[in-house]
């Protein structure tokens, strides 16, 4: 067998808990707007088959996975927000130029809309947040929000889920 490389170990996981968390809250859409629930598998379901595409690294990391989205649906387990979208595609025009932005997830509450990233990490201290939320991906996702949504906009949120056998701050 080759060495595992850290960086897709890491991504893998990533992958894993975000295909988990897509449909958990594409289902909780779905079940706000009368939707058809039943088209979704469940968010253990989804990271099972979504770590059989990655092999060996998926099967090693599945298990982590797993604990991370059980752990995270154990403790939100009364949201209190509309779904808007899952993993969806938006275009707005920011400082003159057209651009498209996909959020992890959009919700709302009382008309005004907040964008969501899922971020990963074993660990979050002061360091991986600063680096989370100054990094170009969170100031581009604000700035499109507020062109999208204009004052309607809430602001951006950084979800941070602990990953991992030595993940602390594993609850949101």
């Amino acid at each position: 067998l080759e060495p595992e490389d850290p960086e897709e170990k890491h991504l893998v996981l990533g992958t894993l808990v975000h295909a988990g968390l897509a449909v958990h809250y594409a289902t909780m859409k779905d079940r706000q707007q009368g939707g058809d629930v039943d088209q979704w598998a469940t968010p253990t379901q989804a990271v099972v088959e979504v770590a059989a595409r990655y092999g060996h690294v998926g099967a090693k990391q599945m298990p982590y996975a797993l604990d991370a989205v059980s752990e995270y649906l154990a403790w939100y387990t009364d949201e209190k927000f509309t779904v808007e979208s899952v993993e969806e595609q938006f275009e707005a025009d920011v400082g003159g130029h057209r651009y498209t932005m996909r959020y992890d997830l959009v919700v709302s509450r009382r008309g005004r809309f907040k964008t969501v990233d899922h971020k990963t990490q074993s660990r979050f201290d002061t360091d991986t947040t600063r680096a989370h939320t100054l990094s170009f991906q969170s100031l581009a996702a604000q700035a499109f929000g507020a062109a999208y949504w204009k004052d309607k906009f809430d602001g951006f949120e950084i979800n941070a889920i602990g990953v991992g056998p030595s993940a602390t701050n594993k609850t949101g």
